[in-house]
């Protein structure tokens, strides 16, 4: 598997690679970690892409997500036998930042018929915890702005 890690290569167009780790025993499988700006709509799409891309070329096994809690379950983002009216349903989603790019790789290879599966990795307190202590900081912007 370390081999793969080694011929991983991304289009520029859709970002590049910071740091690659080769493990001293060879490993079972491969994780990509890819960094993104949460609520940027681009920066989503692109995640959307790169994960395309990384399942076409390389296969894509399973997806870890911050933010998220436990197995994700794409499939309750069909609301409607329609497909268009999904479509307009996620993009709306997707606007307000409801889901992201990994949230919309996971429901297109669902609706492809090839499920990856998807987890979140985020512990409930702390995830609650550190999000009321943002919004506390979140209301003293003059402070915040000295850092």
């Amino acid at each position: 598997m370390n081999a793969l890690v080694q011929r991983i290569e991304i289009p520029e167009s859709l970002g590049s690679i910071k740091e690659r780790y080769l493990p001293p025993v060879p490993a079972l499988s491969t994780l990509i970690h890819i960094e993104d700006a949460h609520a940027n709509l681009s920066a989503q799409a692109s995640i959307r892409s790169l994960l395309d891309y990384l399942d076409q070329q390389y296969g894509v096994e399973a997806v870890f997500l911050e933010g998220g809690l436990d197995q994700l379950q794409p499939e309750r983002l069909n609301f409607f036998k329609d497909k268009q009216q999904n479509e307009k349903a996620v993009e709306l989603f997707e606007k307000e930042a409801l889901i992201g790019g990994t949230e919309r790789f996971l429901l297109d290879r669902l609706n492809q018929g090839k499920a990856v599966s998807g987890y979140g990795v985020e512990d409930p307190k702390l995830y609650g915890d550190n999000i009321r202590q943002f919004r506390r900081v979140e209301q003293h912007p003059e402070e915040m702005s000295l850092f």
